[in-house]
This record gives C-alpha cells, structure tokens and sequence, in this order.
C-alpha cells in the first residue's frame, strides 16, 4: 500500500534542501557567479602574460650575454636567432585564446603596435592613427598600466564597427627589456555568457527533487571541472611551447621555491644535460642539487642568488661548474630571476641553465691562441670581406706605428692608399675571398721604413664554407731580402770594374736572342782586349793595371746604351753584346771606341799619366740558327786574334 507519509520526511528533506538550495543558490553563489569567472579570466590571461614575460626576459638575458661574450667571428648570427625566438613568442602569443574570442596583442612604447590577430591592423601606429579610438584606448592602456593594469572600456564589434557600445575588458602587462606592452583583451558578454549558463542551470534546478538537486549540483560541478581543466590544459600547453621554444635553444628551464628549495621544477633538458635519467634521482631536491655544484663555486652561487632575493641585482646570472654523472665537470650558464608576493616577500625563483662548457674551452683555447699570436714576431691581422680591420696584433701596430683604434674598424684601402691597395692589395685579397690562399712578397712602404715582407692570406669560412674574411701574416724578410740581393749581385757582378760578369752575361744572352727572333732584328757583339797590358803591370804594378782596367769599364759603360751587355769575361778581356745592332754599325761603333781610347790617359800619380790602346773583335750573331753566344763569341774572339796579329790597335 502506498504510503506517502513515508515520503513526508524525505521530502521535507528534499524540500528543506531545496529551499537551503534556493538561498544558497540566490543570496550566495548567484552573486559570486559572475565575479569567479570573470577573475578566473583575468588570472588566466595574467598567468599567459606573466610567462610571456619571464621568457622574454630570459632570451633577452641570454642573447645580451652572447653579445657580450661571443667573439666577432660568431656576433653575425645574433640578430637572426633574436628574430626566431621573437617570433617563437608570436606564435604563442597566436595560438592564446581568452574567453571565447578574446586574444593578446603587442605594441611599444611609441604605440607602434607590434602584433594584432587582425592582419589589417599590423604595423600601425595607435598614437598616429586617424581613427580616435585607437589614440584614446593607447593612452588610456598607458594610463591603466601605471595604475592597475586593468582597463574597462566601451569598443566595436567585427559585425558592428562603428558603434562603440560593447563593454570590454583589458589586462596590461610590459617586458621593459623587449619594449613589449602586452595586453589580453575580451568582451565582458563574453565572460558574462558564462556565468549566465551557470545561473540558468541554478534556477531550475530548485524545481527539482534531491536527486535530480544533487545530479545538478554534480553537472555543474563537472562543468567546472571541465572548464577549469580545460584552462589548465591550456597553461601546460603554453607551458610546453614554451619548453619547446627554449629548448631549440638548448636551454634548460628551472624553478623553485625559495622558502622551500625541495619544491622545485626541472626540464627535461636539465636532465639531458646532467646524463641523468629523469626518475633516476630526486634532482629537485636541494641537497642533491648542492652536492652536484663544484665546490670552489657553490658560495658565489648562493650569493648570486642571495642578491637577487634581497633586490640587489636586477637579475640572476652565475657560470658555474656542475658535476656530471659519470663524474667530470661540465660548465653551466645559469640565469632568472625572482618573483615576490605583495609584501614584497620572494617567493620563486625561475631561470634557465645553458651548458656552456664547449663555449668555455673554446674561450681558454682561444686565449691560448691569443697569447701565441700577440708574442710571436709575424704581422698577423684579420680583415672582412668588406676590407675592414677586425683583429691585429701587438707586432701590426708597431709596423704601422699606430694604435689599436687607429687600424681596427678602418678599411685597408685608410691604412695603404689608394695606390697600394689597388694596385697589389685588392688583387690579392680578392683571390683569398674566393677561397683561395694568396702567398706573395713585395716592397711596403711604413712607418718603420721601406720594408720587404713575405705575405700570406688564409681564407676564413663558416661551417657551410662561405668566407668571412682572411688571416693575414705577414713578415719583415728585409734583412734576407737585402742579402739575397746582394748574394745575386756578387754571383753576376765582377768586383773590380762592377760590370757583369761571364755568368750573367750568358744568362742575359738567351733572352736577348729569343727576343731578337721573335722580332726578327740583328744582334752583333764586340771582343775587347787591352793591347800589352802585361807589359804595363810589369812596368807600374798590379795596382795600375786594376786602375787601367776600371778606367776602360766605366768609359766603355759611358759609351754604350742601357739595352747594350757590358760585361769583363777575364783579365783584360770585355764583351759588349749590342741588341738591335748589325755588323757595319757594330764595325763603326768598335772603331769610335778605339780611337777614343787611343787618345785617353790614365792618372798614375800626380805627375805621370799613361795611355793604352785596345783591339776589337766583332761578330755577329746567327739568329735563326743560334740559340747561344759561344759560336758568335768564338768568331768574335778569333777576329780579335786578326787585329792582334796585324798590329794591335786594330778593329777587325
């Protein structure tokens, strides 16, 4: 039998539940509704900006310490990885979402707005814009940041542009160090829609039993799960785009709580780093953490540290030495910073580890280098293919008698003029930038003097071969130079009249015929000897007969052209070999030579001079058929023996 009276209770419970739910409902969660989705909003918009900005702030520290530190050679690839990791952040900034529509954009401190979703507005100027709107919502963005980083404001729709009648919200944040103002904005009906829904299904449920009361309660519960798990998906999405980004960047992320260092983070990358498995040991901890930073650098770590808590420092940067798990020391760059509650309290500490011990290596190499290179005695300089100094070296300077500031950053065509570097510089330099090796030695003018210098280019290239510039050593052989010269002097010169010698005078012989073939022109020689010379050392000595014969070297010397061969092949005996020259003209010319020194004297001492005379052989050459001068110098010395024989004096 039914009894309804069993029901009366329960539904007094029910009833009573349901009116304790309609006041609940009414006077407590209605109210509140509204308010918690609208801060949930705003702490999840705040939350994206927030790591936005550590992350700029982080690439920022980490692009400005490779500005600092990387060498010349690397500096170039700079700008390009600033760009990837600028546009990393784009991307994120992208992909967000606020609310259903709502979205972030970036503009600077001149209101040139950096990124917009609407393509239409990039690379505008809100300040210039003609549309007033624009100008009163950048000011007034300005005005909320040094405020409360909060702006409501009354802005258009994409489906109603010219009525400003729709309420908006607006939260702003600012990344001095990018000159980043970023702001996420979204339509309150937007953030309204949401607690509406959560309302409408409060009211109806008041209408219904306990059970029906309770699996209403359990929907909007699980509504709010949802929603809430669905946001925080989105921040470990965010989460891992950041990750990802600082990982193409080889960069490990790190975070922990100040107040208690066993409540930390790290990336995965951290563990990559380190050789360790993630789960093979308890690395958030910070007793670990410690035992693993080397001992001579764990002090200036906490205390770098330290500083940053206490608002010392503008940030945290430390390289350090950290043990890996097979035992040896690997270099670690390690950079963040602090965040504090409103009292002013630090409450975590975020940052990245770089693993920077090639880096490091590379750096004490190059040290090394540098040392061997400013000690050692050769010129050595580094110059780009724009011909600008870049590197020089101690030993440079003093060949140049010029300073540091003086050469680096000046082109080579400053340093030389214009007629050195083009004439022999660029040449050579443009063969070195297309890879080539240059060697060569030439006359300089310096500071120092005239020096000769042997000269070496080395192309410089990247790890995809293109040239950069050229190493350049270069040194003083002038000393070697200067005697060379004068071992190749002494081997064609004879030392007595300074005319040349029988060696060089074959040696010049062949050029002279090879030329005489090709131009089809005569060459004709002449064979002088001093008539009775013996008898004049026998009569006044040696040192007279020298004087003789310098005296017929320099008149001989005198007589002819510098195309002409003058040359002393033994004793008393000259050659003189006359290019362009027939027979008759060499006959004619013998005899001018003959009768003039007929008539010369030589000074013995003050009051006594002598007079010779000399006998002259003349030939000349078969060109066609004759590629050296022994058949025409025979024939030379043998017409020679016929002026001897018939009286000396004689040309024949």
């Amino acid at each position: 039998m039914f009894r309804p009276t069993l029901f009366i209770k329960p539904i007094s419970i029910v009833f009573f539940l349901g009116i304790l739910h309609f006041i609940v409902v009414f006077i407590f969660i209605l109210p509140k509704v509204e308010e918690s989705v609208y801060n949930i909003e705003k702490k999840n918009a705040i939350a994206i900006m927030d790591k936005i900005s550590s992350v700029s702030h982080n690439i920022y520290q980490d692009i400005n310490y490779f500005k600092k530190t990387a060498l010349d050679i690397h500096k170039e690839n700079l700008k390009d990885r600033k760009k990837e990791l600028s546009n990393a952040l784009y991307k994120i900034i992208a992909q967000t979402k606020i609310a259903q529509t709502g979205y972030i954009y970036v503009f600077n401190s001149k209101g040139d707005l950096l990124y917009h979703p609407d393509n239409a507005l990039k690379n505008i100027n809100l300040n210039n814009i003609e549309n007033q709107h624009f100008t009163l919502l950048y000011k007034d963005l300005l005005k909320a940041y040094n405020n409360s980083k909060e702006l409501h404001y009354l802005w258009d729709k994409a489906d109603d542009k010219e009525n400003y009648i729709y309420e908006k919200v607006s939260w702003i944040e600012y990344v001095p160090e990018l000159d980043w103002y970023i702001v996420s904005s979204v339509y309150q009906s937007e953030l309204q829609k949401s607690s509406i829904e959560i309302k409408d299904f409060l009211v109806h449920t008041a209408l219904f039993v306990f059970v029906i009361f309770i699996f209403i309660i359990s929907i909007i519960f699980g509504r709010l799960d949802k929603y809430l798990k669905e946001k925080a998906s989105e921040i470990k999405i965010l989460k891992e785009r950041m990750e990802t980004a600082l990982n193409a960047n080889k960069d490990a992320v790190w975070e922990f709580n100040v107040q208690n260092w066993n409540d930390g983070y790290l990336s995965t990358r951290w563990f990559e780093i380190l050789g360790y498995d993630k789960n093979e040991v308890h690395l958030n901890a910070f007793e670990h953490w410690k035992e693993r930073v080397h001992p001579e650098d764990f002090d200036e770590v906490m205390e770098e540290a330290r500083k940053n808590h206490e608002k010392e420092t503008d940030f945290y940067e430390s390289i350090h030495r950290v043990r890996h798990k097979d035992g040896h020391w690997i270099w670690m760059h390690s950079r963040g910073n602090t965040t504090f509650d409103k009292d002013g309290k630090a409450t975590r500490f975020i940052g990245t580890f770089t693993d920077v011990t090639e880096k490091k290596e590379l750096e004490d190499e190059l040290k090394v280098y540098k040392k061997i290179v400013d000690s050692t005695k050769s010129h050595m300089s580094y110059i780009d293919t724009n011909y600008v100094y870049k590197v020089v070296n101690p030993m440079y300077l003093i060949a140049h008698n010029k300073t540091t500031k003086e050469i680096v950053g000046h082109t080579v065509l400053e340093l030389f003029g214009e007629d050195i570097f083009k004439n022999l510089l660029k040449e050579n330099l443009d063969i070195c930038f297309s890879g080539k090796e240059v060697h060569y030695s030439a006359w300089f003018e310096m500071k120092v003097g005239k020096v000769y210098m042997d000269v070496s280019y080395i192309p410089h290239k990247n790890s995809k071969g293109k040239v950069l510039g050229a190493v350049i050593s270069s040194n003083n052989i002038t000393k070697l130079q200067t005697t060379e010269e004068a071992l190749k002097k002494l081997a064609n010169i004879d030392p007595l009249t300074k005319l040349y010698n029988r060696r060089y005078l074959f040696d010049m012989a062949k050029n002279i015929i090879s030329l005489a073939k090709r131009e089809q022109t005569k060459v004709s020689m002449l064979m002088i000897d001093i008539d009775k010379f013996k008898k004049i050392n026998d009569t006044y000595g040696h040192a007279i007969g020298d004087e003789v014969i310098k005296d017929l070297a320099s008149f001989l010397l005198k007589q002819t052209r510098a195309s002409d061969i003058v040359a002393r092949i033994g004793g008393e005996e000259f050659v003189v070999l006359l290019p362009n020259t027939s027979k008759d003209s060499a006959d004619k010319f013998a005899d001018t030579l003959r009768a003039f020194v007929e008539k010369k004297e030589v000074s013995i001492n003050e009051n006594k001079s002598i007079s010779f005379t000399i006998s002259i052989g003349v030939s000349e050459l078969d060109i066609e058929n004759e590629k050296q001068i022994e058949e025409a110098l025979a024939r030379a010395d043998k017409a020679l023996y016929m002026a001897k024989k018939s009286g000396r004096n004689r040309v024949c």
